[in-house]
């Protein structure tokens, strides 16, 4: 028998009333040719019901029921183990599929002979019932994915690519042949997973789209008690670790950037006490950070020069990070140098800034000297429009600007939005800069500059 172009794996627990919604669009994919593995991880309510009435009229279902609780990533496991598909994608048994995606997934998988695909995807907020707007990619991640690499790894595809399972599609041959699995925590239990799959993976597509509706803030999630047991994160983080240095893989130092993030997380989490945050923190410093090759690091130990100043300046064990935020706005400060507006000088582009908040403004107040045209300034902070810096007027809107060959931001948070601006505008041949990338990631200038195609 033919085997399935894609299998879909989905762990099932206790969610009779998400469980339809989320089969549903399985079974209206535009793609048919897949197969439907759900694992019933001894569901106490009528979930297991609910499945055998789809099964019935689903001649590519299969269920395995499990006898005793076995957690989300050893489902994911047995699932892994009975597919028969050429790709394998993952769902949560409360979120639920673009009725499109398996088609694009594939077609995309097929084109670019990649061995990971990854998307977009769209949250739905089920404690206010509202939908929050999707987070998009940075542009260094789709313009395209390959541009900015180290190692040949490309640069966000570890910095901003979410490890969760359902926001990507794997070949199953690369996840046989790398030995990947799931692990059996309480929670975390598909990190390893997903970063394994980017930095193993010879070639990862993405797709410009978000194809998922991600569930938040439902009674009974994993994520409600994350903070209960932290030390799932750092297991996963020691698993990563270890198996970079068993494999000998060359991305230790771009991996140590994420650390940080995983471990404030995990701190702050729901369903956390002051009394597991102590006990966490107290067994990090005695122990976990050296298991993890994180104690006595320098900035040789770091890919790049932002990730290095937060692990030395940045406290992971506080609730309120929000000192992070100022001591990233400081770095880029110390870290912009002459040399970088004199490269950028050197292209002698009537250059527009967007943004003229402490960043934008340092960029200007530098630029003068550095012979950096600028030319106009966009805003779009209410409180600055209309006002008048380095002889310039702060404008919202593109419409009646003097021209420009270019634009630079600061923040890479904001790149598609200004790209997308750009586009609907007709401002096409336009050069936008990621000065973001370009000093605090140290790429070459060439690597942070895209071309406004429509």
């Amino acid at each position: 028998m033919q085997k399935p172009k894609i299998s879909v794996i989905i762990p099932v627990f206790n969610v009779e009333c998400y469980l339809a919604r989320c089969l549903d669009s399985i079974i209206q994919q535009t793609l048919t040719d897949i197969e439907l593995i759900c694992i019933d991880d001894a569901s106490t309510d009528n979930s297991h019901a609910l499945l055998q009435e789809y099964v019935a009229i689903t001649p590519y279902m299969k269920i395995v029921h499990n006898q005793h609780s076995q957690g989300a990533g050893e489902c994911r496991n047995v699932g892994l183990r009975l597919s028969k598909g050429k790709y394998v994608v993952f769902l949560d048994s409360d979120d639920w599929f673009d009725i499109h995606l398996l088609e694009i997934a594939y077609d995309k998988a097929e084109m670019c002979n990649a061995e990971v695909i990854f998307w977009d995807y769209i949250v739905y907020d089920e404690g206010n019932d509202k939908i929050i707007e999707p987070p998009q990619y940075p542009l260094d991640v789709i313009m395209p994915l390959s541009k900015c690499t180290v190692n040949g790894v490309p640069l966000t595809a570890i910095n901003s690519m979410a490890v969760s399972p359902w926001v990507k599609m794997c070949r199953r041959d690369f996840i046989v042949q790398n030995d990947l699995q799931f692990q059996s925590l309480s929670n975390s239990n598909d990190v390893y997973f997903g970063y394994m799959t980017v930095l193993l993976a010879k070639k990862v597509a993405y797709i410009d789209k978000p194809l998922v509706y991600h569930r938040i803030n439902r009674k009974g999630q994993i994520s409600e008690t994350r903070g209960k047991d932290p030390w799932s994160s750092y297991a996963a983080l020691y698993k990563i670790s270890s198996a970079l240095a068993k494999r000998q893989l060359p991305f230790f130092n771009i991996f140590r950037g994420r650390i940080f993030g995983i471990i404030h997380y995990a701190y702050v989490s729901k369903g956390s006490s002051s009394e597991v945050r102590t006990k966490f923190s107290r067994f990090m410093a005695d122990r976990g950070l050296k298991k993890l090759h994180m104690n006595n690091v320098n900035a040789n130990d770091f890919e790049f020069p932002i990730d290095y100043l937060i692990w030395r300046d940045v406290n992971p064990y506080i609730v309120d990070n929000s000192q992070k935020n100022i001591i990233l706005q400081n770095y880029f400060l110390e870290l912009l140098k002459d040399s970088h507006l004199q490269m950028l000088a050197r292209k002698g582009w009537r250059i527009c800034l967007w943004g003229c908040g402490v960043r934008g403004n340092h960029v200007l107040t530098m630029a003068e000297e550095n012979n950096l045209n600028i030319v106009c300034i966009i805003d779009k902070n209410p409180s600055v429009v209309g006002m008048h810096q380095c002889g310039l007027m702060v404008s919202n809107s593109l419409d009646n600007l003097c021209h420009f060959e270019a634009v630079i931001f600061t923040n890479r948070a904001y790149g598609r939005a200004i790209m997308n601006e750009l586009i609907n505008v007709g401002k096409h041949g336009v050069y936008l800069i990621d000065m973001d990338l370009f000093v605090c990631y140290d790429q070459s200038l060439e690597k942070c500059i895209y071309k406004v195609d429509g």
